[in-house]
């Protein structure tokens, strides 16, 4: 026993001299440029200067900088200061060159939004009423699943879209390109730059060079393919009158599988880690989101019945006017 501490002691002196002796010249790459993790872009190319070896962000990164970079099939887990930026041009504001979306959370706006969301519950609140009232107050006529028909047929439609994405895996990627796209129409919206729009089988990014809170959250409350089939039923409308008639069902059938398509796939992703939804904080993102969607879908059936844009918008401000009246009686304690 003795014998071999004895060896494995002069083992460990002889690689201790080779260690020191090699010191100067083995040379470990540092980062003379450190990576902001708020310029990260999905598919950037990065070097990974604890291993020499190059990748591409598949991953952004999170409140620590921890991100994943995909290496061949692998994914491999660092911090935003053990990686360089490889191949990629200087991104200036000043110079007018586009920055990437920011999606990291903002701390101090994330708080001053946090209140704000409880005002906007009882917005939400009276959206529901007015849905339900919408289809009470539409005339009688052929109905499907029991609704009026055009709110039969798109409720149909998002069944049937939904039963086919439980019964079937279906393919992430025309989501994901869809939501880029929407980043994108919205930053264009917005007077913004788009450019560098890449689109993946599970992720994708655009870089917009103004960024803003609507921006980052439109996907997840502006159903692209549902306003696209409502956009084609209106101008069809200019021409042929569909609404009330079965034409007009057809395409409340359709906008209702795109609807079923936006809903499906956004409910999905909530489940999963989205720092779309940080940058304003998590809870006011969420309580938008919804209350926006349901914007939408009060919008999409008004525009799909034969119910009138004037009477209905002053029913539901009248409903939003009882909701906040009842909330201001809630938290006054009367």
């Amino acid at each position: 026993m003795g014998e071999r501490t004895k060896r494995f002691d002069e083992g460990r002196r002889r690689l201790r001299a080779i260690e020191k002796k090699n010191r100067n010249t083995i040379k470990r790459e540092t980062n003379d440029k450190p990576v902001d993790p708020d310029m990260l872009s999905l598919g950037d190319r990065v070097k990974i200067l604890t291993l020499g070896q190059n990748g591409e962000v598949c991953e952004l990164p999170d409140e620590k900088g921890d991100l994943q970079v995909q290496i061949g099939a692998m994914k491999i887990g660092v911090n935003v200061t053990d990686i360089m930026l490889i191949n990629q041009p200087a991104r200036k504001a000043a110079s007018g060159r586009d920055a990437p979306v920011r999606r990291g959370p903002s701390p101090g706006l994330r708080a001053a939004l946090f209140p704000v969301a409880f005002l906007l519950v009882p917005a939400g609140t009276a959206l529901v009423r007015a849905l339900r009232l919408l289809v009470v107050l539409l005339p009688d006529g052929p109905t499907w699943l029991g609704l009026p028909a055009p709110v039969g047929a798109f409720v149909l439609g998002a069944l049937l879209f939904a039963g086919a994405f439980v019964a079937v895996r279906l393919p992430a990627r025309a989501y994901v390109a869809v939501h880029e796209a929407t980043h994108a129409l919205f930053g264009l919206l917005g007077g913004a730059r788009v450019s560098r729009l890449r689109v993946g089988e599970e992720q994708g990014s655009v870089e917009v060079s103004r960024p803003t809170l609507l921006n980052l959250l439109a996907p997840y409350f502006f159903p692209l393919p549902c306003a696209a089939v409502l956009l084609l039923f209106g101008l069809v409308s200019l021409a042929v009158p569909m609404a009330g008639r079965p034409a007009g069902a057809v395409a409340a059938l359709l906008a209702g599988v795109a609807w079923g398509f936006h809903a499906c796939y956004t409910v999905n992703a909530l489940f999963q880690r989205q720092t779309d939804l940080e940058a304003g904080g998590l809870f006011f993102s969420l309580v938008l989101v919804a209350l926006l969607n349901l914007l939408f879908l009060w919008a999409a059936l008004v525009a799909l019945t034969p119910a009138r844009l004037g009477p209905s918008l002053s029913r539901l401000g009248g409903l939003a006017a009882d909701s906040y009246l009842w909330f201001l009686d809630l938290v006054c304690g009367r």
